[in-house]
């Protein structure tokens, strides 16, 4: 049987469905539960019969209506597909490196496991043609369609991965990607500069071609940043860099420049100046570089390579979610070997090869000097606001947690519910990433993870484990509920978008809602997501992104088969470090739980056998 090329199975896919508006009004009111008061979810229950009565079934009419209307003009997208783009990602006018932006942590490479010394310099010129290898497997369609189990899945992420930029706009950015690009960018200093990778057939070039020219850029950087900084204001307010990119292109040597950077297949930020040992230090570097300097944040995919050689990785969220972009570089990243380094490095000094980079110049005369520093001393606040650690746990992981016959998902889930409520005394609204792959374009889902069922265990005394154990499987129970529900895209938020997206023009909005607890259901302190991706090759990665409120934790875990590791990110009003031991002592915590109860089950169904006897 032929394996399905890259986008065979598109066609094929189901449309993303419209739920019942019953159904998801009902599972609404189920999340609310255990947020509200008595009184709190009696008025709210009022607010939903009314809508059920009223606004709800006119704006579902519309919403089915623009949904036939899709599948006649727009038959391989989806319903939700331009809102969600606009909504979640492109309207947004505050800075999108922290607020929008993702990140990743890579291995170290294979020479600095053995011992040693990695140059950022050859490092780059390797993963940048390993990264042209995953981008030719995407652009020559041999990327072999993905399923979950039998389900074929949406592929049409992969399109965007390469050569795309988020460009601000006034009131809207835009998105844009191009086609047949050769060519990536590197950053030094602030300085940006067009490194040639493939050849005119698309072909990758020579690797220690890719690495003179990278050299070449490091030889012709000067030793000072500029006094303004593209990447900070890449960094800041989108209306603020509206206004400046608009007064940059009225050169035209500045319009090309940018042109380049735009269309470039990715960029290298070389961060030579930083050598951080650290995961922290290593986080906060990819998150943000402390500084918001030598970055181009609008691109979907920024590498960053330190002076000693760690790599890690800056994406654009709006064009594409986790699992896509993280398969590509994790290909890319298994490539690396030290055979592929040693001939590189050896190459670069046997023969060297004079290609020059070609620099991409930028005047900043035409800048505002008090919106520019307006806009560098708010990014800075932003910066210093957010607060990020690691956790790598080695206790355990997907293995371990498995033996118990729990899902390492739900597990990890349930874990935070737990060391949220030992830190706080309290529960919290918790968003989780469902994927919609499943359908044509789908992208994400919320799952809502705190329930009735998760308060129920996490409020159960201690001593009382039976008990415990027995809340514990049922809040599971009620997660996987949810899950499954959101992957079929049975969610409510989506939902709840394209219903509000129908009002019309001076039409009220719904007190459904209005209602403070509406506000307060999507207000979420954790927002977790689950980055691990069901590729075969070892996973060579972790990664994160920032919290969604100021007295929230922005969570992203991935699982090793004998270790998890965990990114945690902090609004200014909460401790990320307090957090990071609270969820370390609760997966112990949950592990011995599990432990113990499946243990004493296991005795009492041997003695009954044993009675029987």
């Amino acid at each position: 049987m032929t394996t399905p090329r890259t986008f065979d199975n598109e066609p094929t896919l189901p449309r993303l469905p419209v739920p019942d508006l019953t159904e998801t009004c009902k599972r609404y009111l189920h999340s609310l539960r255990p947020l509200a008061t008595a009184q709190e979810l009696e008025r709210s229950c009022a607010y939903v019969e009314h809508f059920l009565k009223h606004e709800g079934p006119v704006l579902q009419r519309r919403l089915l209506q623009h949904e036939e209307e899709q599948a006649r003009t727009s038959p391989q997208g989806s319903w939700i597909e331009k809102w969600w783009l606009e909504r979640a990602y492109l309207i947004w006018r505050d800075p999108i490196a922290i607020n929008v932006n993702w990140f990743i942590i890579t291995d170290e490479h294979p020479v600095s496991r053995d011992g040693g010394f990695v140059d950022p310099l050859v490092r780059s010129a390797a993963f940048a043609c390993n990264l042209a290898r995953s981008y030719l497997m995407i652009r020559e369609e041999t990327l072999p369609a993905q399923y979950a189990r039998k389900t074929p899945l949406s592929m049409n992420q992969y399109r965007y991965i390469f050569s795309t930029v988020r460009k601000p706009g006034e009131q809207c950015d835009s998105l844009h990607t191009y086609r047949d690009q050769r060519h990536f960018v590197v950053i030094v200093r602030d300085y940006y500069y067009e490194i040639q990778l493939l050849d005119e057939e698309h072909q990758p070039l020579p690797e220690h071609v890719v690495y003179a020219q990278i050299r070449s850029a490091v030889e012709q950087t000067p030793s000072s940043p500029p006094p303004l900084s593209l990447s900070v204001l890449t960094a800041g307010r989108r209306d603020v860099w509206y206004r400046a990119r608009s007064a940059l292109e009225r050169d035209t040597i500045n319009q090309r420049s940018l042109d380049v950077l735009d269309r470039s297949l990715f960029c290298i930020a070389l961060d030579l100046d930083a050598a951080p040992q650290a995961l922290d230090d290593a986080a906060a570097i990819y998150l943000h570089n402390n500084t918001a300097r030598n970055r181009f944040f609008d691109k979907s995919l920024v590498v960053v390579v330190t002076a000693n050689g760690r790599l890690g990785i800056s994406g654009e969220h709006t064009p594409q979610d986790a699992p896509a972009p993280s398969l590509m570089l994790n290909i890319a990243l298994n490539l690396e070997s030290s055979e592929q380094y040693n001939a590189i490095a050896s190459s670069a000094l046997l023969s060297p090869t004079s290609v020059p980079a070609r620099a991409l110049p930028i005047d900043t005369s035409a800048l505002d000097v008090a919106a520019y520093e307006e806009c560098n001393a708010s990014v800075l606040t932003a910066i210093r606001n957010v607060s990020v650690c690691m956790l790598d746990f080695r206790a355990f992981g997907s293995v371990g947690i498995r033996s118990l016959k729990c899902s390492p998902d739900c597990f990890m889930q349930m874990a935070m519910q737990l060391a949220f409520h030992n830190m706080f005394g309290e529960v919290c609204a918790t968003y989780e990433t469902a994927g919609t792959r499943q359908f044509r374009h789908g992208r994400t889902e919320t799952v809502r993870t705190c329930s009735e069922d998760t308060r129920s265990f996490v409020e159960t005394p201690k001593h009382d484990e039976v008990l415990r154990r027995e809340r514990l499987d049922k809040a599971m129970a009620s997660h996987i509920e949810y899950m499954s529900a959101s992957s079929r895209g049975r969610g409510v938020d989506r939902h709840f978008l394209g219903l509000r997206c129908c009002l019309k023009e001076g039409e009220p909005v719904p007190e459904i809602f209005t209602d403070p607890l509406f506000a307060a259901s999507t207000t979420y302190r954790l927002s977790t997501s689950n980055m691990t991706i069901g590729d075969k090759r070892k996973q060579l990665f972790s990664g994160g992104f920032g919290p969604a409120c100021k007295d929230g934790f922005g969570i992203s875990y991935i699982f090793h088969p004998d270790r998890c590791i965990i990114s945690i990110t902090a609004g200014p009003l909460v401790d990320v470090c307090a957090f990071r031991e609270a969820f370390h002592s609760a997966l112990i915590e949950l592990f011995s739980l599990v432990q113990r109860t499946n243990a004493h089950k296991q005795g009492k169904d041997a003695a009954r056998k044993q009675a029987k006897l």
